[in-house]
C-alpha cells in the first residue's frame, strides 16, 4: 500500500561502524547537514543497548554497495543504499516497509571513508517514529502495520498521540479484487468505505461530528501488484488534535 507517496528518507553518512543484526541503539550521535525530507547526516558514534530495553533503533541488515574505484556521489550512494535496505526491510519486519507504520535509518560510507578505507557497508535500521521500540522489530509483520488508532502528524508519520497531531487512523479497510478501477473510481469507493466505519470508531454520526476524515489509496502500481488496502484518518479542520478521538462522540 503506497500511503504516502514520499515517506520521510533518513540517509547517515558512517564509516566502518562495528553493527551487527539484532543491534539496538540507545542514541545515534549525528551532525545533520540534509533537507525536510531527505536529510544526510554524518554519525560519530552509535551507543547500543539490549533489545529488552527501550530504544530508538534495530539494525536488520548489513550488505556491501558494488565496489567501485571511485565515491559516486552522496547522491547515488544514499540511493543506493536507501534501495537496498528497503528490499531487505520484509525479510526482518516480516510485512513490506510500504504497508509499515515503522521508519528505517540507513547508514552508508561517506567520501572520505570510502576513499581511504574502502568502506562499502551500509547498515539498516528499523524504529518506530512515535515511541521508542521495545523488544526485537523481527517478525512483527501484521502488528507493524498501521492500526486503527495510530496517530499521525503532518508529515502522515506515525506520532505520540498524546502530543498534537494532524490525524488519527480510524480503519484500514480492504477494496474488492479486480482490475484497476481508475483514479475517480477508486477514490469513490474509498470514500464509501471510510465513511461506513466512522460512526464506530467516533462516536458519532458523520453528519453530526465536528470532525472529517480522508483516506489515503493504492497507487496503481501497487494495486497491480494486488494492494486493496485504503487508510482511513479523521482530522479537524480547526486544528490540531490532542489524545484520541476514538469514541469521543465529537
Amino acid at each position: 500500500m503506497a500511503i504516502w507517496g514520499a515517506r520521510l528518507r533518513v540517509l547517515l553518512g558512517g564509516g566502518l561502524l562495528a553493527l551487527t543484526l539484532a543491534a539496538c541503539s540507545l542514541e545515534i550521535d549525528v551532525d545533520r547537514t540534509g533537507g525536510d525530507t531527505e536529510e544526510l547526516e554524518e554519525v560519530h558514534a552509535v551507543d547500543t543497548v539490549p533489545c529488552d530495553q527501550g530504544h530508538g533503533s534495530e539494525a536488520y541488515a548489513v550488505f556491501d554497495l558494488e565496489d567501485a574505484s571511485e565515491y559516486p556521489g552522496d547522491k547515488s550512494v544514499g540511493d543506493l543504499a536507501f534501495a537496498g535496505c528497503e528490499e531487505r526491510f520484509a525479510e526482518w519486519v516480516g510485512i513490506d516497509y510500504v504497508d509499515s507504520r515503522l521508519e528505517i535509518y540507513v547508514l552508508h560510507p561517506t567520501e572520505a571513508s570510502w576513499t581511504s578505507s574502502e568502506d562499502r557497508e551500509v547498515v539498516c535500521l528499523v524504529y518506530d517514529p512515535a515511541a521508542p521500540l521495545t523488544g526485537s522489530a523481527r517478525g512483527l509483520g501484521a502488528a507493524a502495520a498501521f492500526q486503527p488508532g495510530t496517530c499521525l502528524d503532518e508529515d502522515g508519520l506515525p506520532t505520540d498521540c498524546a502530543a498534537a497531531h494532524d490525524a488519527e487512523v480510524f480503519a484500514v479497510v480492504s477494496l474488492p479484487e479486480g482490475t484497476w478501477p481508475g483514479q475517480e473510481a477508486l477514490e469513490t469507493a474509498a470514500d464509501e468505505a471510510c465513511g461506513s466505519e466512522f460512526e464506530a470508531y467516533v462516536g458519532a454520526s458523520y453528519e453530526e461530528s465536528a470532525l472529517y476524515y480522508g483516506y489515503y489509496t493504492p497507487l496503481q502500481d501497487d494495486w497491480t501488484a494486488g494492494d486493496r488496502e485504503v487508510l482511513c484518518f479523521v482530522y479537524d479542520a480547526a486544528g490540531p488534535l490532542t489524545g484520541s478521538v476514538r469514541g469521543s462522540g465529537r
